[in-house]
């Protein structure tokens, strides 16, 4: 809660959110109202973590973009002295705007390390770089929004697509129950070309290196086939998968993961067994696979795991004793399996 003699200026910590308990009638006529509400709603400058709850505007507030020039915008005025604005934000959440389709536009975040977005139903783009337009008659460089982002968490977006891709500098991504399409290597091309000015912004578009090492992935739907993503990030540490029950096998880009450390499978009903090319991720540290029924005994190839130290089985229903490889696990530190006796 706010204090309401706490000066704004002062202000590093907000959340706004809007209560729920509506008819829907009563949703729909506020629309407007709710736009008007959060354009007037601009936080102060120096704001480090911001969350916004129960938008229901279809459109994002003006403080938010550069593309000040609709006609719920038109008669704010503004407080920004420039267009990035908001130099100390690290932290941005954006939860339940049902009738948003659209993120675009938006001004750059220098310092956002986190952005979730969830429960965004209808939300159809992310666009994670602006494009080339006009401001006051000066032409702008396309940039990137988010130029050190490096934690991504989308929750409840069924139609989301990212444009025109994830940012290079992420490190973490978190999908659950959200377009299967996020996992495409289209969502994860190589970066444009640096600007030929070279003293540019920070924010300005340059080369970089994927960077991602952690990937968790939760109630997806879709084959094992259409996880692209991990083709071009082979240096991937963390991989979690957790309630996707479409998955019936393993996706095959992961025998690539050579740097994988942790491997977290979790309650994948359909999925029937664990591939022999196991035993080519050498410097897998923690195995651990809860919950899938289907599965009846580790491959053989699992013996070369001898980075192993940890090894967790879970609910194997059809596993009988536990697996003989785990006596050439030399390394083992820990290792649990609960298994049913036949």
């Amino acid at each position: 809660m706010l204090n309401a003699l706490e000066p704004l200026s002062q202000i590093e910590n907000l959340k706004i959110c809007r209560s729920s308990s509506q008819t829907e009638e009563e949703i729909v006529s506020d629309v407007e109202q709710d736009q008007a509400v959060l354009n007037a709603l601009e936080p102060p400058s120096q704001i480090k973590n911001l969350k916004i709850c129960g938008y229901r505007g279809s459109k994002l507030p003006c403080w938010m973009t550069k593309l000040n020039d609709s006609s719920f915008c038109a008669r704010i005025v503004f407080k920004q002295a420039s267009l990035c604005q908001f130099l100390s934000l690290t932290r941005m959440t954006l939860e339940e705007f049902p009738n948003l389709k659209y993120i675009r536009g938006l001004l750059e975040f220098p310092l956002l390390e986190s952005l979730s977005l969830v429960k965004m139903a209808n939300l159809e783009e992310l666009w994670t770089t602006t494009s080339s337009f006009e401001i006051q008659g000066e032409e702008s460089e396309a940039q990137y929004c988010f130029p050190v982002l490096s934690e991504v968490h989308i929750t409840g977006c069924p139609k989301l697509n990212v444009k025109p891709y994830f940012p290079p500098s992420s490190v973490a991504l978190s999908f659950e129950e959200s377009n299967e399409q996020l996992l495409s290597a289209g969502s994860f091309s190589h970066p444009l070309p640096p600007p030929a000015d070279e003293s540019s912004s920070s924010c300005n578009l340059q080369s970089a290196a994927p960077r991602l090492k952690e990937l968790r992935v939760r109630k997806m739907m879709g084959s094992s086939s259409s996880w692209e993503v991990l083709q071009n990030h082979t240096e991937l540490e963390t991989l979690h998968i957790e309630c996707c029950n479409d998955l019936k096998q393993l996706p095959d880009n992961i025998r690539n993961l050579t740097f994988l450390r942790v491997c977290r499978i979790k309650d994948c009903q359909s999925l029937g067994m664990l591939p022999e090319w196991l035993g080519k991720l050498r410097s897998l540290q923690s195995l651990y696979v809860f919950v899938t029924p289907l599965i009846h005994s580790l491959p053989q190839s699992a013996k070369h795991l001898m980075s192993l130290t940890a090894l967790q089985i879970c609910r194997w229903d059809k596993m009988k004793e536990p697996p003989d490889v785990i006596q050439h696990l030399t390394s083992l530190k820990c290792s649990t399996w609960d298994y049913v006796a036949h």
